[in-house]
């Protein structure tokens, strides 16, 4: 089985504007991904792999630092996960 990222919301400027240690962490976040899929994460404590709740019910968060966060939706029918944001901890939905 193998899984696709969807990361279009995360561009070039909006990456390269990350911390050094977040963008390494992101690196292996999407091997993680890829290579075991997405129930993978919970293996890995670093990223305190969690659902929400509230407006962003339905998503995922993972650790990326102590503020960064990759806040993500999985699609299993498509194999997909949609990558919404990656932040400075705000979980505020933007439109």
């Amino acid at each position: 089985m193998s899984w696709t990222i969807d990361d279009r919301k995360l561009n070039k400027t909006v990456f390269r504007s990350m911390p050094r240690n977040v963008q390494v962490k992101w690196t292996l976040w999407v091997e993680v991904v890829l290579s075991e899929g997405p129930d993978a994460l919970n293996n890995y404590t670093g990223f305190k792999d969690e659902g929400l709740t509230g407006e962003w019910k339905g998503c995922r968060s993972s650790r990326l630092s102590g503020g960064y966060r990759v806040i993500y939706e999985r699609t299993d029918e498509a194999l997909v996960v949609k990558v919404e944001r990656v932040s400075n901890h705000d979980y505020k939905k933007r439109s």
